[in-house]
């Protein structure tokens, strides 16, 4: 199973979900459009998809609407939410990132207008405190993304709420 045109979710959730135990699958080798291959992480525990559902399908709904590939990580463990972008990043140009309380609140807009090919990494800032998270991200498929993601993830942080925001800012 993988992702192959439908919105899938990477676990057992009962909220539209798809057992997906291995690698994501690539919507294809190539789009003979030239369109970017574009994949959205969303993570959350399913009790945080449950109570954020609204958020979720809005995302789900979106990546259907868009052709981009999803899934849903249920998991909120810091280190395995970016291990799955990392371990997928292969099989796509683009992906992007978003916690489970993300929300789509323009389905006009694409992801492909947020994307810069000559940048690798586009990091969210909070409005609230200027504060670089990593509550969302959108990431390109390239060497300096895989060994970005490798260092994150080289540093352990224990099961320390949040711990990944104070492990990138730092690496930053």
């Amino acid at each position: 199973p993988g992702l192959a045109g439908a919105p899938a979710s990477y676990g057992g959730s009962s909220n539209n979900s798809t057992d997906l135990t291995g690698k994501l699958d690539a919507k294809g080798e190539t789009d003979l459009k030239g369109k970017l291959r574009i994949a959205i992480v969303v993570t959350s525990d399913d009790a945080y998809a449950a109570r954020y559902q609204w958020h979720t399908d809005s995302v789900r709904c979106y990546a259907e609407q868009h052709g981009y590939g999803y899934v849903r990580v249920p998991s909120t463990n810091m280190h395995q939410r970016h291990t799955v972008v990392l371990d997928n990043m292969e099989h796509f140009d683009w992906l992007l990132f978003l916690d489970g309380d993300s929300m789509v609140v323009n389905y006009a807009r694409r992801v492909e207008e947020f994307v810069d090919a000559s940048v690798n990494l586009v990091l969210v800032q909070r409005l609230i405190n200027g504060e670089v998270c990593a509550c969302g991200y959108l990431i390109r498929n390239s060497a300096w993304s895989r060994d970005f993601l490798g260092e994150w993830l080289g540093y352990k942080s224990g099961k320390v709420h949040n711990s990944d925001n104070g492990i990138l800012i730092f690496i930053l």
